[in-house]
């Protein structure tokens, strides 16, 4: 048995070792990076979770689904409302240098990428935006996790309430229920976010070959009532000018978002917009990672359940799929990467919620180092002053030193 610390130590028996660590003594390099961790990363609650007895083995062998997935969590982890996404969009090839937020983020760079649209809550502020990857045709909509105080108290309120079964009368079906806080969130953003895909469908109609909807954590959990209204055609949503687009929802981390009527209701919704059995129409990749406790959240005693019947697990640089019968554990065990060609062994070997095929918890910190505000242009001037005195100080407490990787 060893200790892990995560705020506080929890040990560890062997199972839950191989479940979640992988029996991985850490690095002095992995040793900093986990010291130097400021976000919230639920690996305490990773560790109490149960997993199932039987192995998960044989990775996607479909390179095109990892590289597609890990290019589209780029998108989704700029979303993040801790700075403007305008300012980041119009600094994209300032950000990419070394040493600085974005390098490494190629999917971002080489993309050259057109921001249609930023859209936010008029009450809670949860920002989220639209682009176009001309180079794919993809018209992208990423919607930011919790980045504010008030964001966690609507996470907190996880009381199940009637959905809506009719969006014109909201008049609501007795035995779908959502989770109250998401729902909230989601009606706060819904209108403006519905007019940023419409005015994206507008400008890029004839160029657009699918879209694509991802989120990170609660992000990702709002994602799934945008597919919804999307799929359905909700508020005239690509109705008019781009019908029965492809679409595909890609999302990390997130938690449940409602019951198993809710959870049934998706697979028709799906069922629906797949006619004539055209599966290529909708794809769905609901990604878990090992040591990452908030997929777990709100507990199944409460009576939540995933919507999504075949998610994902990354686990040391390979994903697996979870058989629909485990969709709502959120821990598993994994046969040894070991003997699994071209095995990762990432910076990161303990996993958490800020690392989804990369480090959200460099990214975010560095981003915050350009102390912008949330909205606006005001503060854009000597941001990189700015910038490299925050790196100075962090390489000079912690001995982070990024190394080139040319």
């Amino acid at each position: 048995m060893f200790k892990l610390s995560d705020s506080s130590d929890v040990t560890l028996t062997d199972n839950q070792q191989r479940a979640r660590a992988s029996d991985v003594t850490l690095t002095d390099d992995q040793q900093r990076v986990r010291a130097s961790e400021q976000e919230f990363n639920f690996r305490w609650i990773a560790y109490l979770a149960v997993s199932p007895t039987e192995r998960l083995s044989n990775p996607v062998k479909d390179p095109a689904i990892y590289n597609f997935i890990a290019q589209i969590g780029q998108y989704s982890e700029i979303a993040h409302g801790s700075i403007p996404i305008e300012f980041v969009f119009s600094h994209l090839k300032a950000l990419s240098q070394y040493g600085y937020p974005l390098h490494g983020y190629d999917a971002l760079i080489n993309d050259e990428p057109f921001l249609v649209q930023r859209f936010a809550g008029k009450v809670e502020q949860l920002q989220g935006y639209v682009a176009f990857r001309p180079q794919v045709g993809q018209l992208v909509v990423a919607i930011s996790g919790t980045s504010q105080p008030k964001h966690a108290f609507m996470d907190l309120d996880c009381w199940l309430e009637p959905y809506p079964e009719n969006d014109e009368t909201w008049e609501t079906h007795t035995q779908r229920k959502v989770h109250a806080g998401f729902w909230g969130m989601y009606r706060d953003v819904r209108k403006d976010a519905v007019e940023a895909v419409m005015a994206g469908v507008k400008k890029y109609r004839d160029q657009i070959t699918e879209i694509v909807v991802t989120g990170h954590s609660m992000g990702g959990s709002l994602s799934y009532f945008l597919m919804m209204d999307v799929m359905r055609g909700s508020n005239g949503i690509c109705r008019e000018q781009l019908r029965h687009p492809k679409l595909r929802l890609v999302v990390f981390g997130a938690p449940k978002v409602g019951n198993e009527a809710l959870s049934r209701h998706w697979t028709e919704c799906i069922a629906s917009y797949c006619r004539n059995d055209n599966e290529d129409m909708f794809k769905e990749y609901s990604l878990k990672t090992n040591g990452d406790g908030v997929h777990i959240l709100p507990p199944h005693i409460l009576g939540y359940r995933h919507l999504t019947q075949s998610p994902l697990y990354l686990f040391r640089g390979h994903l697996y799929q979870i058989p629909s019968k485990y969709k709502d554990y959120g821990a598993f065990l994994v046969e040894s990467p070991d003997t699994v060609t071209d095995a990762v062994t990432p910076t990161w070997p303990l996993g958490g919620h800020n690392y989804y095929f990369r480090d959200m918890e460099s990214l975010q910190r560095r981003l915050k180092w350009l102390e912008l505000p949330s909205t606006g242009k005001k503060g854009w001037e000597g941001w990189e002053t700015r910038y490299k005195a925050k790196l100075k100080e962090w390489e000079k407490k912690y001995g982070i030193v990024p190394t080139d990787p040319s």
